[in-house]
Protein backbone atom coordinates (compact mmCIF):
# COMPACT_ATOMS: atom_id res chain seq x y z
CA UNK A 1 0.00 0.00 0.00
CA UNK A 2 2.77 2.47 0.93
CA UNK A 3 4.78 1.68 -2.19
CA UNK A 4 1.82 2.56 -4.40
CA UNK A 5 2.23 6.23 -3.58
CA UNK A 6 4.39 7.71 -6.36
CA UNK A 7 5.80 10.35 -4.01
CA UNK A 8 6.93 7.80 -1.44
CA UNK A 9 8.40 5.56 -4.13
CA UNK A 10 10.27 8.52 -5.64
CA UNK A 11 11.55 9.51 -2.20
CA UNK A 12 12.82 5.98 -1.51
CA UNK A 13 14.62 5.86 -4.85
CA UNK A 14 16.18 9.26 -4.21
CA UNK A 15 17.37 8.25 -0.74
CA UNK A 16 18.94 5.02 -2.03
CA UNK A 17 20.58 6.86 -4.91
CA UNK A 18 22.01 9.63 -2.70
CA UNK A 19 22.94 7.68 0.41
CA UNK A 20 26.21 6.40 -0.97
CA UNK A 21 25.68 3.01 0.63
CA UNK A 22 27.67 0.10 -0.77
CA UNK A 23 24.57 -1.59 -2.18
CA UNK A 24 23.68 1.40 -4.33
CA UNK A 25 27.24 2.48 -5.19
CA UNK A 26 30.23 0.47 -3.98
CA UNK A 27 33.25 2.55 -2.94
CA UNK A 28 35.99 2.72 -5.51
CA UNK A 29 39.62 1.89 -4.84
CA UNK A 30 40.30 5.64 -4.84
CA UNK A 31 37.60 6.31 -2.25
CA UNK A 32 38.93 3.50 -0.03
CA UNK A 33 42.50 4.77 -0.21
CA UNK A 34 41.41 8.34 0.45
CA UNK A 35 39.29 7.23 3.43
CA UNK A 36 42.19 5.22 4.85
CA UNK A 37 44.49 8.22 4.44
CA UNK A 38 41.96 10.56 6.05
CA UNK A 39 41.62 8.33 9.12
CA UNK A 40 45.39 8.10 9.40
CA UNK A 41 45.80 11.86 8.91
CA UNK A 42 43.40 12.50 11.79
CA UNK A 43 45.33 10.09 14.03
CA UNK A 44 48.48 12.07 13.35
CA UNK A 45 46.77 15.26 14.57
CA UNK A 46 46.40 13.76 18.01
CA UNK A 47 49.81 12.14 18.12
CA UNK A 48 51.72 15.26 17.02
CA UNK A 49 49.34 17.91 18.44
CA UNK A 50 48.52 19.38 15.02
CA UNK A 51 45.35 20.77 13.50
CA UNK A 52 44.29 19.11 10.24
CA UNK A 53 43.19 21.77 7.76
CA UNK A 54 42.49 19.44 4.86
CA UNK A 55 43.38 16.40 2.82
CA UNK A 56 43.46 15.90 -0.90
CA UNK A 57 46.02 15.84 -3.68
CA UNK A 58 49.27 17.79 -3.91
CA UNK A 59 47.62 21.12 -4.70
CA UNK A 60 46.80 21.60 -1.00
CA UNK A 61 50.54 21.73 -0.32
CA UNK A 62 51.56 23.80 -3.32
CA UNK A 63 49.56 24.69 -6.41
CA UNK A 64 52.21 23.20 -8.71
CA UNK A 65 52.82 20.01 -6.73
CA UNK A 66 51.24 16.76 -7.88
CA UNK A 67 50.87 13.82 -5.55
CA UNK A 68 48.05 11.40 -4.91
CA UNK A 69 47.65 11.92 -1.16
CA UNK A 70 48.42 15.17 0.67
CA UNK A 71 47.73 16.50 4.15
CA UNK A 72 47.65 20.13 5.25
CA UNK A 73 48.29 20.84 8.95
CA UNK A 74 48.62 23.88 11.16
CA UNK A 75 50.39 24.35 14.47
CA UNK A 76 50.72 27.33 16.81
CA UNK A 77 53.90 26.17 18.55
CA UNK A 78 57.24 27.82 17.94
CA UNK A 79 59.87 25.28 16.96
CA UNK A 80 63.45 25.72 15.80
CA UNK A 81 65.11 23.87 12.92
CA UNK A 82 66.31 20.92 15.01
CA UNK A 83 62.85 20.39 16.52
CA UNK A 84 61.30 20.74 13.05
CA UNK A 85 63.64 18.06 11.70
CA UNK A 86 62.59 15.62 14.40
CA UNK A 87 58.88 16.31 13.81
CA UNK A 88 59.13 16.19 10.01
CA UNK A 89 61.21 12.99 9.85
CA UNK A 90 58.92 11.19 12.25
CA UNK A 91 55.78 12.27 10.42
CA UNK A 92 57.30 11.46 7.00
CA UNK A 93 58.25 8.00 8.25
CA UNK A 94 54.72 7.35 9.49
CA UNK A 95 53.12 8.54 6.25
CA UNK A 96 55.58 6.46 4.23
CA UNK A 97 54.77 3.40 6.33
CA UNK A 98 51.09 4.00 5.59
CA UNK A 99 51.74 4.25 1.86
CA UNK A 100 53.90 1.12 1.62
CA UNK A 101 52.33 -1.10 4.30
CA UNK A 102 48.58 -0.51 4.01
CA UNK A 103 47.30 -2.88 1.28
CA UNK A 104 44.62 -0.34 0.32
CA UNK A 105 47.31 1.82 -1.28
CA UNK A 106 48.83 -1.09 -3.22
CA UNK A 107 45.35 -1.88 -4.58
CA UNK A 108 44.87 1.80 -5.41
CA UNK A 109 48.13 1.90 -7.41
CA UNK A 110 47.27 -1.38 -9.23
CA UNK A 111 43.85 -0.04 -10.23
CA UNK A 112 45.23 3.32 -11.35
CA UNK A 113 47.85 1.49 -13.43
CA UNK A 114 45.15 -0.71 -14.97
CA UNK A 115 42.97 2.30 -15.84
CA UNK A 116 45.85 4.46 -17.09
CA UNK A 117 48.47 2.03 -18.46
CA UNK A 118 50.42 4.79 -20.26
CA UNK A 119 51.13 6.36 -16.86
CA UNK A 120 51.73 3.14 -14.91
CA UNK A 121 54.21 3.24 -12.06
CA UNK A 122 55.04 1.60 -8.77
CA UNK A 123 54.16 3.00 -5.36
CA UNK A 124 56.71 5.71 -4.64
CA UNK A 125 57.44 8.17 -1.86
CA UNK A 126 56.50 11.13 -4.07
CA UNK A 127 52.87 10.00 -4.06
CA UNK A 128 52.33 11.25 -0.52
CA UNK A 129 53.10 14.60 1.08
CA UNK A 130 52.24 17.04 3.84
CA UNK A 131 52.56 20.66 4.87
CA UNK A 132 52.68 22.07 8.40
CA UNK A 133 52.18 25.82 8.64
CA UNK A 134 53.06 27.57 11.88
CA UNK A 135 50.99 30.59 12.95
CA UNK A 136 50.55 32.47 16.20
CA UNK A 137 47.26 33.69 17.72
CA UNK A 138 47.38 36.81 15.50
CA UNK A 139 47.84 34.66 12.37
CA UNK A 140 51.42 35.82 12.01
CA UNK A 141 54.20 33.48 11.03
CA UNK A 142 56.95 32.96 13.60
CA UNK A 143 60.20 34.66 12.65
CA UNK A 144 63.75 33.33 12.70
CA UNK A 145 65.00 31.33 14.65
CA UNK A 146 61.64 29.56 14.42
CA UNK A 147 60.39 27.61 11.43
CA UNK A 148 57.37 29.04 9.58
CA UNK A 149 56.53 26.00 7.46
CA UNK A 150 57.54 22.39 6.81
CA UNK A 151 56.76 20.57 3.58
CA UNK A 152 57.26 16.94 2.66
CA UNK A 153 57.20 16.91 -1.15
CA UNK A 154 58.71 14.63 -3.76
CA UNK A 155 60.55 12.72 -1.05
CA UNK A 156 62.25 15.84 0.33
CA UNK A 157 61.77 17.62 3.64
CA UNK A 158 61.71 21.39 3.17
CA UNK A 159 62.00 23.86 6.05
CA UNK A 160 61.05 27.50 5.57
CA UNK A 161 61.76 30.61 7.62
CA UNK A 162 59.53 33.67 7.26
CA UNK A 163 61.05 36.90 5.96
CA UNK A 164 61.12 39.41 8.81
CA UNK A 165 59.68 42.36 6.87
CA UNK A 166 56.94 40.58 4.86
CA UNK A 167 56.40 37.20 6.56
CA UNK A 168 56.67 35.62 3.11
CA UNK A 169 58.39 32.27 3.05
CA UNK A 170 62.07 32.43 2.21
CA UNK A 171 64.02 29.84 0.24
CA UNK A 172 63.74 26.41 1.82
CA UNK A 173 66.38 24.34 3.52
CA UNK A 174 65.86 21.08 1.62
CA UNK A 175 66.96 17.67 2.83
CA UNK A 176 66.29 14.28 1.25
CA UNK A 177 64.14 11.94 3.29
CA UNK A 178 65.51 8.42 3.69
CA UNK A 179 62.65 5.98 4.19
CA UNK A 180 63.46 3.20 6.64
CA UNK A 181 61.29 0.29 5.58
CA UNK A 182 60.03 -1.82 8.46
CA UNK A 183 60.71 -5.51 8.13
Amino acid sequence: MLLKSPYLLALMVLVLWCCGCEIAHPPTYSMKARASGDVFGRKMTKKYHLKLLGTGTGHIIDSSYKCDFAFNYMDNRKINLEEARVLAKSLAQEFSDLLFMDPVFATYREEVNREYPRHARELAIDQIGFKISFWDENVDRPLHPYIAQIRFIEGDLCYYYAESNTQALGDPITEPFEYEKKS
